[in-house]
């Protein structure tokens, strides 16, 4: 039951992982957004791929 999971990240999801990317802190990365470091740690583990180093940053209308 519950919600379903979202396919792609929402536009603060995006930032957070991106934020990760250059090397930010969980901790500093809550704290800027006032959400735990748990529920940051939630969106790196959804989208792990997403929040690799070296990983352009999303654009909207690219396909594979």
């Amino acid at each position: 039951m519950g919600r379903k999971f979202d396919e792609e990240p929402t536009t603060r999801d995006t930032e957070i992982l991106e934020s990760i990317r250059w090397g930010h802190s969980q901790s500093d990365i809550a704290r800027v957004y006032g959400i735990s470091r748990q529920r940051v740690y939630q969106i790196k583990n959804r989208w792990p791929h997403l929040c690799v180093r070296g990983v352009p940053p999303l654009t909207k209308g690219v396909s594979k």
